[in-house]
């Protein structure tokens, strides 16, 4: 009974030391096509942002009493989506939207129709 367990354990070692060897290997193989294959430039280059200047004395106080940082941020938000100077904004009033949101019912209209999709499929298959 005895033999039998340590015959076990050792194939499993062996099977364990074997199976480690041949991740090593392929981890070196791995290392060796990224050296070889790499591009010429080794450094990364970093992302740049482009920064925005905004005063908060510029920024007025809005219609339904929001924060000066809060339009600040909001108009900093839009000058870089939009790629141009933030004095080029006038935001005039911050309205929360009412309702569900636009993003959530085209969310909603493609899982109905991806539904709808399949359950055609299924039909197609059967007939």
């Amino acid at each position: 009974m005895l033999d039998k367990l340590l015959y076990g354990l050792e194939i499993s070692l062996i099977g364990f030391t074997g199976v480690m060897l041949i991740l090593y290997l392929l981890y070196l193989i791995l290392l060796a096509f990224s050296k070889y294959f790499s591009r010429g430039d080794s450094k990364q280059k970093k992302a740049t942002c482009p920064t925005v200047q905004l005063s908060l004395d510029k920024v007025k106080e809005s219609n339904n009493n929001t924060a000066p940082e809060v339009v600040a941020a909001i108009t900093a938000a839009i000058a870089m989506y939009l790629n141009s100077s933030a004095e080029q904004f006038n935001i005039v009033s911050i309205k929360p939207e009412k309702g569900s949101s636009s993003w959530v019912l085209s969310g909603r209209q493609i899982i109905m129709a991806n539904r709808q999709n399949l359950a055609l499929s299924r039909r197609e298959k059967t007939s």
